[in-house]
């Protein structure tokens, strides 16, 4: 006998990627979502030295003094004045958390797509409604098209009272990232409408074209949710953090107790030194592999070029995803079809945090894929 939450909660299908992927004999894997380098030493040897210290009991649930000014002085140094912070196991555990605080079966959850695909079923955890705003052909949106979604949604629902935004930016799975302004014109739309933010920047340093800009700055009723993971390739160490509003994370703090208590404590003293590490260098490195990816592909496939994250997003041969993921996984190219992100099924992520051997291996097999159509 199982919750009846269970019938609607669906299985990753990113997750089936990995074990396809361990069957292969030399699969060329662009479904993975982790970057490809490892912990910087100076904050693996942080880690130790914690240990070693005897700092391995648990802290206090929202995170070591130590931490939290560590990540409101980073958050200053970009314009952010952030009024409390709190450690999360992951970005994952902020995002669940702060919809168990702000959404329930009274709410409605407005969700720009295609979008991370944990994303409706955070959302069902909470007993929410999802409403999907489609971004095709563009893949970005906008402020007047975010108005009128809100409006519409007032106008069909008008016994929901309470509504909520998940913003991303740099957007897994599309690569598309929103400049100060545009965020500045979809804010002033949220909070025309009184509709609070969750806003998911999980990969804000990985951020080509201009620098990132943090929906925090212009909006500070939203929660900002961050990861270590992505950035210092620790995505296994499940560390992050949200910042916003004292009375919305106090109970994000509170939930925090009840589950995942606190974050692990040696972790905590980690990222205070990874903090004080620069990764431009691997942003250099992951804007060459962007380049790499789009000039190869842009014209055998229709392609938006990314401009942040490490995912592209391109439409699939004739719009056939599910014909061409079956031709790719026959070759071992294994890649996401549209639909885990998606309403529609019509485009694929491809991530290219491979190294680079291995993305022009898979670059050059994968186009020989799309000739045989």
């Amino acid at each position: 006998m199982f919750a009846n939450r269970m019938n609607y909660i669906e299985a990753s299908s990113i997750r089936r990627m990995f074990e396809m992927a361990s069957k292969m004999k030399n699969p060329i894997n662009f479904s993975l979502g982790l970057p490809d380098f490892d912990v910087p030493e100076v904050v693996k040897e942080a880690a130790i030295k914690a240990i070693r210290d005897g700092k391995n009991q648990y802290t206090i649930t929202s995170g070591i003094p130590e931490f939290k000014h560590a990540i409101q002085t980073s958050l200053l140094s970009e314009g952010v004045k952030a009024e409390q912070v709190v450690a999360t196991a992951g970005a994952s555990g902020g995002l669940i958390l702060a919809l168990l605080v702000l959404a329930d079966e009274n709410t409605e959850v407005l969700i720009p797509e295609p979008c991370f695909l944990a994303y409706e079923q955070m959302v069902k955890l909470a007993g929410a409604k999802v409403r999907w705003i489609s971004t095709y052909p563009k893949l970005k949106l906008s402020a007047d098209q975010l108005d009128q979604e809100i409006q519409k949604s007032k106008q069909e629902n008008p016994q929901i009272k309470n509504r909520l935004f998940i913003y991303n930016s740099p957007v897994n799975p599309t690569g598309i990232a929103y400049t100060g302004d545009e965020i500045s014109g979809l804010a002033q739309i949220t909070k025309k409408h009184n509709v609070r933010v969750i806003a998911d920047e999980v990969y804000d340093r990985f951020s080509y074209d201009f620098k990132h800009e943090s929906w925090l700055k212009h909006d500070l009723s939203a929660v900002l949710v961050r990861t270590f993971g992505k950035t210092w390739g620790m995505t296994g160490w499940r560390a992050g953090y949200v910042a916003g509003p004292a009375d919305v994370l106090d109970h994000m703090t509170t939930l925090q107790q009840f589950t995942y208590v606190c974050v692990n404590t040696p972790t905590q003293w980690a990222c205070i030194e990874a903090l004080k590490v620069s990764v431009e260098d691997k942003i250099v490195a992951y804007a060459k592999k962007r380049n790499l990816v789009y000039d190869a592909l842009k014209d055998h496939l229709e392609l938006i070029k990314p401009q942040g994250a490490f995912y592209a997003f391109p439409q699939a041969p004739f719009g056939d995803t599910a014909a061409f993921l079956k031709k790719c996984i026959k070759h071992e190219i294994l890649i996401v079809p549209g639909e885990a992100f998606s309403q529609k099924n019509s485009h694929f992520r491809l991530s290219f945090a491979l190294s680079d051997d291995d993305l022009s291996r898979g670059l050059e097999a994968l186009i020989k894929v799309i000739k045989e159509n």
